[in-house]
């Protein structure tokens, strides 16, 4: 479908606008490229956005990281980007329909409970209409794949044992079942993996949970390289019908995750719904001790690999391209122990394309590295045992003064953020603030978060941004740690070029040899356990491993150098969980702009 023709379907049933999220029916941000309906529609390819449709105008609503990616892939004549930071949707609303009784049209199949209710609230002039009859279907998924095992010596805890834990939860929670929609709870849950994505190996099907621990997988076209004895397996197409056995009982359901297609189905089979937080997501936010060592292992080894190719890339630099700098940084991982993939497309953004936040090299746009250039590197990697996020900007011969003035306001946000200190219950959003003020003071900003969650391999999402429903699933995540006597206890610590550590929450020694912050140790665990042998910890990292610079955000694990340590002390159920949105303080050197240029 064109957007023409999606236009002239909305005016045909009647609707004032109709909302088309970047979406599939797990309510995920990982798609495959003809996945992704704004694309489909606009050109525009960034991992996040929304479009308005009406009969004659078409809105897409992206955040600051796409404002000049969104300006160079969509035609202006046919769409009109609106950007910025919060609440985009809702500000196009007031902005169409003020207030004025309207009729809006959205995918019950790509857009979850939670979103609609809060627009309903918003706007109760406006009437949200589900089309079940998909006027712009991009539901797109099932291809085959291959699914596999996560196998016990990278997972610590069995299937078995982990179904146990949740159905006791859900049995205490009033439930006769749960319907788990989001396709990495369903992976961590039976340790279970797939090749349906190319960066994230995640099994995309619903899986329903009895409280006596029955539990069936629904999916479409899962090839499965071992025998699924301890749990069944069916066409998604019969989750509908398995649902009848539910009549007059309760069923849980994550809101925020969960498609609004669900609500209509649970009404029409007088199934008591029970919104309820996604229980996996706490569950596996807890890690256990093979779990926390695979995620140490996996940065170490990355960080291997990182050294290699900057020494490579610190010779043989003159006369290579980004897609060049792609290639040779996927080879020095691929040597690497259980490697699997990229974490997500490296991003190699040689001189003005590192403004673009997301930017991804192609043919057509490869761009040559030149001599007093900035090189912007964002890449990660999937290992069995562990996910990798490290960013750099590399100044490719002399840097100008202007590179030199813009590294250094970074450095003063790093510093800002390692050297403060705040008390219980601070929020990231407030953190945020802190590391901005340094370029607020020069009249400058960036247009992208403050740092962001990576753990294990792997998960699709930010579930520990500060921002949306995101954080208030890390919230939930905290309280529920919270009640069951554990402590969050967060390390930010700066790192020299030279052999001499810094001190550990605070002080900054040698600060002009400093690169950048880290957080270097997030744990869960008690107060005691949290500061035992926390000193011992660094020190002993420091020992081995110099230089080290990252970026991160209170409340979640940093995207963590690999040459340093994301160490996440135990719990039971362990977990897995990656992010691939990326806003790292210091990201985008080139993407700090004059305000009101």
């Amino acid at each position: 479908m064109t957007l023409k023709e999606l236009q002239t379907a909305v005016k045909k049933s009647k609707l004032n606008a109709y909302i088309v999220t970047r979406s599939n029916m797990f309510i995920g941000q990982d798609l495959l490229d003809d996945e992704n309906p704004l694309r489909a529609l606009t050109g525009f390819s960034g991992s996040a956005g929304t479009l308005v449709v009406t009969p004659d105008k078409t809105f897409l609503l992206v955040d600051g990281r796409y404002e000049i990616q969104a300006a160079r892939q969509t035609n202006p004549d046919e769409v009109k980007i609106i950007c910025g930071r919060n609440n985009l949707l809702a500000q196009c609303l007031t902005g169409l329909f003020g207030g004025k009784p309207a009729k809006v049209g959205f995918n019950s199949f790509t857009n979850a409970v939670r979103g609609i209710e809060r627009l309903a609230e918003r706007f109760p002039d406006i009437a949200f209409i589900p089309d079940t009859s998909q006027i712009f279907a991009n539901n797109i998924f099932g291809r085959p794949c291959r699914v596999f095992e996560h196998k016990i010596e990278f997972c610590g805890v069995g299937r078995n044992e982990k179904i146990g834990g949740i159905s006791s939860r859900i049995s205490s929670c009033g439930c006769d079942a749960y319907l788990f929609t989001a396709a990495d709870s369903v992976s961590w849950l039976l340790n279970i993996r797939s090749d349906a994505l190319p960066d994230t190996p995640l099994v995309r099907a619903y899986a329903l949970l009895d409280k006596d621990g029955r539990i069936t997988l629904f999916g479409d076209n899962l090839n499965f390289d071992f025998e699924p004895a301890d749990f069944g397996v069916e066409p998604l197409a019969k989750l509908p019908r398995a649902l009848k056995a539910y009549k007059n009982k309760t069923v849980g359901f994550d809101a925020e995750t969960t498609p609004y297609f669900f609500r209509q189905l649970f009404a029409e089979r007088k199934i008591a719904e029970c919104p309820l937080e996604d229980f996996c997501q706490t569950a596996k936010a807890e890690k256990n001790p093979v779990e926390i060592s695979g995620i140490e292992a996996a940065h170490l080894r990355d960080g291997v690999a990182m050294v290699r190719f900057l020494h490579w890339l610190s010779g043989n630099w003159p006369g290579k391209t980004e897609l060049d700098v792609v290639k040779k940084l996927h080879d020095f991982r691929a040597q690497g122990e259980n490697y699997w993939s990229e974490s997500f497309g490296t991003i190699a953004a040689a001189g003005p394309d590192g403004a673009v936040v997301h930017y991804q090299p192609a043919a057509e746009t490869d761009r040559k590295l030149e001599e007093g250039s900035l090189l912007l590197l964002d890449s990660g990697a999937q290992y069995f045992d562990g996910t990798t996020d490290i960013t750099r900007t590399i100044a490719l011969g002399t840097p100008s003064p202007e590179m030199c003035d813009n590294f250094t306001l970074v450095l003063k946000a790093h510093i800002a953020l390692a050297s403060q200190k705040f008390i219980d219950g601070t929020d990231g959003m407030s953190l945020d603030k802190i590391a901005r003020s340094p370029m607020w003071n020069e009249g400058k900003d960036y247009k992208h978060g403050t740092g962001h969650g990576v753990e294990a391999i792997p998960s699709g999402g930010d579930h520990y941004q500060g921002r949306g429903h995101h954080g208030h699933r890390a919230k939930c995540v905290i309280h529920h740690l919270e009640e069951r006597g554990l402590h969050i206890h967060v390390v930010f610590a700066l790192r020299g070029k030279d052999e001499n550590r810094d001190d550990i929450c605070g002080k900054t020694q040698n600060a002009r040899e400093q690169q950048q912050a880290d957080i270097v140790d997030f744990r869960f665990g008690t107060a005691e356990q949290t500061h035992a042998g926390l000193h011992q910890r660094i020190d002993a990292n420091d020992e081995q491993h110099h230089g080290t610079c990252g970026s991160g955000e209170h409340l979640k694990p940093g995207p963590a150098p690999s040459t340093s340590v994301v160490g996440l002390a135990a719990h039971q159920y362990g977990g897995d969980c990656g992010c691939r949105q990326h806003g790292h303080v210091g990201e985008h050197m080139t993407g700090i702009h004059q305000q009101g240029q």
